[in-house]
């Protein structure tokens, strides 16, 4: 009797291309925010913000590096009969559009740019954190949907998705925006009297697009009702028990010093990932030269991968001895870049001399390359919530994040596999965002300077002042030091992380520690 073959059905991205669409579309409303917080305002803004006013303004980063505190309510509470991640969000997106569409009446009187002149950083700094709050907990709920209204056979498809629509509103948030936020580009290439955009038309105009994209989500995508499985799973789900679960994997001890590592690690490049850019553009080189430079690093993000992928196959390293490699190239380029924006100035003509800024390219280049070796949050496709904010985009930063995120696959326990992996990625999250404060702030504090005449009075009123000690270079190098003597310090630990059994990263059996 000829045996029967089971044909299974292979699914084709086609069979879900308005699944991707709807995906791509909803991460690019995240990754403008992102871009105008990250990218954009800072530098709009650096004429007139101190570097602790600069410290302030980045607190308004902070909700998508915590949001692993709310993600359990996201998850467990909703309205069946709207459906588990449409009841968030719908209300979110609202909240996203009307939050935007608010800041554009106000930012030019918070930003300085009309009334007294004044910045008002804390008003900025408070409704930019409630629209990156909005935000946040709305990507918990759009990665909670990719697992369902992708089919089984493309939830691949659901990193590229994030990949390209965050990107994109990246792109649309931080060097298009500058780009047309420039009287010198608009001028040149529009034929434009004055810039095209300003942050609050730019603002009022997302603030509308988010709105009506909401409203045509809403209406006319539906979402599937789960599974008798899933729906199984689901009753049992409660903010409750995934809350003990948080506390279940910190309990372990192993965890615990790999917490304690992800929360230091990015401290010795805090000052160069965060100063840098707006040191050059004190230093005279052009916000919108800046801005456009992002579109040169794209092609190199596409590659990266393949090179460290072909990197990982040939050396045969372990996840930790690759990733302590790509801490200690990025020390190395650290030391670098302090020395191309030391000895950065304009040319005669007043322009960006084309050698610098071939320099510029190829060591931000190897230095993202490094740090995304390292830091580089992991897409991970669970049941639950998935994360993976944007992150550096280089070399280093590639070859970091590859190796970051293979080990932390490697020692998750498959039992709350959502629950473990989300709190390694929100924690490497939080190690880059928490001591931004501090060293803007202190780069203010090692800073020596005297106040000087004014060649134009300034808008604001403010003195003008000469620098005789920069504290950015200070606060640099010793941050670099820092990083070398953290490396030698937790090197060992490291290296020994491969080698502990998996039995130990688990919940229940975790009884043996690094010695």
């Amino acid at each position: 009797m000829p045996s029967k073959t089971k044909h299974v059905h292979k699914a084709k991205w086609q069979d879900d291309i308005l699944g991707i669409s709807v995906l791509m579309l909803l991460y690019c409303l995240q990754g403008i925010p992102l871009g105008l917080i990250f990218g954009s305002l800072p530098f709009v803004m650096a004429e007139r913000l101190s570097y602790t006013d600069q410290a302030t303004f980045s607190l308004a980063a902070y909700p998508f590096s915590l949001k692993l505190l709310w993600s359990p309510i996201v998850d467990a509470v909703y309205l069946p009969q709207f459906g588990r991640r449409k009841s968030w969000i719908f209300p979110l997106q609202i909240l996203m559009g009307v939050t935007m569409i608010f800041i554009s009446y106000h930012f030019d009187d918070w930003s300085g740019v009309t009334g007294n002149g004044v910045v008002n950083i804390w008003s900025l700094t408070v409704w930019m954190f409630l629209l990156i709050f909005f935000t946040a907990t709305q990507d918990i709920a759009v990665d909670g949907w990719a697992l369902t209204i992708l089919s089984v056979g493309n939830r691949e498809l659901q990193a590229m998705c994030q990949t390209i629509g965050q990107t994109f509103g990246y792109a649309l948030g931080f060097p298009v925006f500058l780009a047309l936020n420039s009287p010198e580009i608009c001028t040149k290439w529009f034929g434009s009297e004055k810039e095209l955009i300003t942050p609050s038309s730019f603002l009022m105009l997302c603030g509308t697009v988010v709105l009506v994209t909401n409203v045509l989500v809403t209406v006319f995508i539906s979402e599937r009702a789960p599974t008798r499985r899933e729906q199984a799973d689901l009753n049992h789900l409660s903010i409750r028990s995934t809350y003990l679960d948080i506390v279940r994997v910190l309990q372990i001890p192993n965890v615990l010093k790999l917490v304690l590592i992800l929360l230091t690690c990015r401290l010795a490049f805090t000052c160069v990932d965060s100063v840098t850019p707006l040191k050059l553009n004190e230093k005279g080189f052009p916000k919108e030269t800046a801005g456009l430079l992002v579109f040169v690093y794209v092609p190199f993000e596409l590659v990266f991968p393949l090179l460290i992928a072909y990197l990982n196959m040939h050396l045969q390293w372990s996840k930790m001895r690759l990733w302590q490699a790509g801490f200690q190239l990025r020390i190395v380029m650290s030391f670098l870049i302090v020395s191309l924006v030391y000895g950065f100035a304009l040319d005669e003509t007043g322009n960006v001399p084309y050698s610098f800024l071939l320099r510029q390219i190829l060591t931000a280049v190897t230095y993202s390359f490094t740090s995304g070796l390292m830091f580089r949050e992991c897409t991970v496709f669970v049941p639950f919530e998935t994360d993976s904010d944007r992150g550096d985009d280089s070399f280093t930063s590639g070859l970091m994040f590859t190796s970051q995120c293979g080990f932390f696959a490697k020692v998750a326990d498959e039992t709350i596999g959502g629950t473990y992996l989300t709190l390694l990625n929100t924690v490497s999250n939080l190690g880059g965002t928490w001591p931004k404060y501090f060293v803007l702030r202190s780069i203010d504090w090692f800073t020596v300077k005297h106040e000087i005449e004014c060649v134009e009075q300034p808008h604001d009123g403010k003195p003008c002042f000469e620098i005789d000690k920069d504290g950015y270079y200070y606060v640099t190098i010793a941050l670099a030091l820092f990083g070398i003597a953290w490396i030698t310090f937790v090197g060992t630990t490291l290296l020994r992380f491969d080698d502990i059994p998996k039995a130990d990263w688990t919940v229940k059996r975790a009884k043996r520690d690094i010695d």
